[in-house]
């Protein structure tokens, strides 16, 4: 079942599809540089994480629905709030304090996050069930609304088997929530962490942006799909962001057969839990350089001999990550335009960032706080 599902699902991610989304990871850029100017205009500071995520959530609501939410005038629509407030319940219920709850799902229950989740779960699950039935009578009457590109929904309602049998409106809900859940939440840790690093290295900030000044001075500001793959500096400096701070520092695979790791037998049915926080510090795969920021390291006459296992921030193997490429050019859209408008600092009074390894890298405390002035 997962590998037919799975097989119905690549469409939605084919580079044809993502091409058609760069014009909306525009507007979100334009929408984030809006958002930041009054605070660059002073060489104030801004938290982060919390401006990143409506942002992303916003990004992932036009992609999946093809909705104009935007989260950060409309926060007060229910749907919107409902999958913001159980991102934040969800990586709050796997954090390492909270690690008993998590393993026993009744104990979850009986706390007031956990019947709040739940309430949540049912308000989004009906809600999703209401979008997708309305879309699928659009298709039947064959009147859908104007739209300059397909969405992830409609790939998912068309999308057919070898036997025309298409997926369920319960297997799709379950897509979306995938969609809502790990889609902006991820995504938008990937950027803020990325924001530190360019802050915290400012010769690297430096070398990016004259990379990302090359590209939008023939683009007019705005970045096309055929730019994204010029972008060779910041995917560097991405790539060694996502070694150090990998988004999601931890995932679990159940194991199919037995397995023996250093003689010891894992037995089958056994949910392993792989830390890839661990392992993309790990000195043995990495060198004894490796708690250095060296963005290099990634360069691909590096990477030939490298065990592409030995950096999976998206997972690897069948089971990775199958929005991967999308995240991807969300980032470089919206990391490029904010260099080619601002500069990035860190405040003189930051603290010792320490990362909160949860289900998505948060920080330790309220958020990262930011200098941001607007370039000379």
């Amino acid at each position: 079942k997962w590998f037919r599902n799975r097989r119905l699902l690549t469409p939605a991610f084919h580079f044809h599809i993502l091409k058609e989304y760069t014009t909306v990871f525009n507007k979100a850029a334009v929408r984030l540089l809006d958002k930041l100017e009054p605070t660059a205009q002073k060489g104030g500071t801004f938290d982060v994480f919390s401006t990143l995520s409506p942002i992303t959530l916003d990004v992932i609501l036009k992609c999946a629905f093809s909705s104009d939410f935007e989260t950060d005038t409309k926060m007060r629509h229910p749907y919107v709030k409902g999958v913001y407030r159980l991102g934040h319940l969800w990586n709050k219920r796997w954090s390492l304090k909270n690690y008993l709850i998590m393993l026993v799902p009744f104990l979850y229950e009986h706390t007031s996050d956990g019947a709040e989740f739940y309430q949540l779960c049912d308000y989004v699950h009906r809600e999703a069930d209401c979008i997708i039935n309305r879309r699928k009578k659009e298709l039947l009457t064959g009147n859908p609304l104007k739209k300059k590109h397909l969405d992830f929904l409609d790939i998912l309602l068309m999308a057919k088997d070898e036997n025309g049998i298409g997926l369920t409106t319960k297997e799709i809900r379950a897509e979306v929530d995938t969609f809502m859940l790990a889609g902006h939440d991820t995504t938008g840790a990937a950027i803020s962490w990325t924001m530190y690093a360019l802050a915290k290295y400012p010769e690297y900030q430096e070398k990016v942006r004259n990379e990302v000044d090359a590209i939008l001075e023939d683009t007019g500001g705005a970045l096309e799909w055929e730019d994204l793959s010029k972008l060779q500096l910041l995917t560097l400096f991405m790539k060694e962001t996502m070694r150090l701070y990998a988004p999601v520092p931890f995932i679990s695979r159940c194991l199919d057969d037995d397995v023996v790791i250093d003689g010891k037998k894992v037995l089958a049915g056994v949910n392993v839990r792989l830390c890839i926080w661990a392992m993309h510090r790990h000195p043995d795969i990495w060198g004894e350089d490796v708690e250095e920021f060296k963005p290099e390291r990634f360069h691909p006459d590096k990477m030939k001999d490298f065990d592409s296992f030995g950096y999976i921030p998206f997972s690897a193997g069948p089971r990775n990550c199958i929005g991967q490429n999308f995240a991807l050019a969300e980032e470089k859209v919206l990391l490029a335009r904010l260099l080619h408008k601002y500069e990035l600092s860190l405040p003189d009074d930051t603290p010792e960032i320490i990362p909160s390894v949860r289900l998505v890298l948060k920080v330790e405390g309220d958020d990262i706080k930011l200098r941001l002035r607007i370039r000379k």
